[in-house]
């Protein structure tokens, strides 16, 4: 689970509207297969709490890539960085 703050509308002519980075995403929390929950026909689950300070946005992202490989993804003893 990733989330980035909200910072507003960014304008077109901003060099940051076009920006390739996040430099506000934090990773939250890292969560393998084997501590989900299936629930069947191939979907899923997990339960975290977070605490919200501040206005942000959280996704899901999902990765076919195997736990640490460089550059890419957390080894599975880690939680990645920490959020601000």
């Amino acid at each position: 689970m990733i989330c980035e703050d909200v910072t507003g509308r960014i304008d077109p002519s901003s060099p940051d509207y076009t920006k390739a980075a996040n430099d506000n995403m934090w990773t939250v929390v890292v969560v393998p297969k084997s501590e989900m929950m299936e629930e069947g026909d191939g979907w899923y689950s997990f339960e975290r709490t977070i605490r919200a300070d501040g206005d942000f946005y959280c996704r899901l992202r999902g990765t076919n890539l195997p736990p640490g490989t460089p550059n890419e993804t957390y080894p599975l003893d880690s939680d990645g960085p920490e959020g601000p």
